[in-house]
């Protein structure tokens, strides 16, 4: 019987490692677009918070990211993005911070 509870452990573990890392995907791809915005002062400061929702495998992403002026240091930008998402009727969250910073 304990070995079958492990397994259902592990299973659970695997599944819900699958979908951290899917949804890294998503972040990174908005992180990706947001990168090239710090050479630049015009599309530095029209950086915004963004949300969007995808589904990859039948399981529906949230993204939700804000971004926070002059954090943790002048000029700089942390972006805060966190990725929800239902795990077979369990939710199941995962947060980034990433600090953006000015190369102008």
């Amino acid at each position: 019987m304990g070995v079958a509870s492990l397994i259902a452990h592990a299973s659970t573990q695997q599944t819900r490692a699958a979908h951290i890392s899917r949804g890294s995907h998503l972040v990174e791809r908005f992180l990706e677009k947001s990168i090239p915005a710090q050479y630049s002062a015009q599309a530095f400061a029209a950086l915004a918070d963004s949300n969007t929702t995808t589904v990859i495998d039948g399981v529906r992403f949230s993204l939700n990211c804000t971004l926070a002026d002059n954090t943790p240091m002048e000029r700089c930008k942390e972006m805060t993005c966190t990725l929800s998402w239902n795990n077979g009727g369990f939710q199941a969250s995962a947060r980034y911070i990433y600090v953006l910073s000015p190369k102008f």
